[in-house]
């Protein structure tokens, strides 16, 4: 024989659901700013890329030295 549900249990059901509800709106409003934060620092990448174009185009030898540089500091050694 099933017992019949109480109003505590009706309650607590509903608070469940609205715990759920709650959660997953915050993990939305956290997803949405990292994903701000993403396209912040695509934009960031861009301008740095784009800074360097223009430095390899006035000085090569230069800006092939800096890059270089960039790729041995970013496999951690301190170059």
């Amino acid at each position: 024989m099933i017992p019949e549900p109480t109003a505590s249990a009706a309650t607590r059901a509903s608070k469940q659901r609205k715990n759920s509800h709650d959660e997953a709106n915050s993990s939305a409003a956290v997803n949405q700013s990292e994903d701000e934060s993403g396209n912040e620092n695509r934009q960031k990448s861009a301008t740095v890329i784009d800074d360097w174009i223009e430095a390899y185009q006035k000085d090569r030898d230069t800006s092939l030295i800096d890059l270089i540089s960039f790729f041995i500091q970013c496999s951690g050694c301190k170059g």
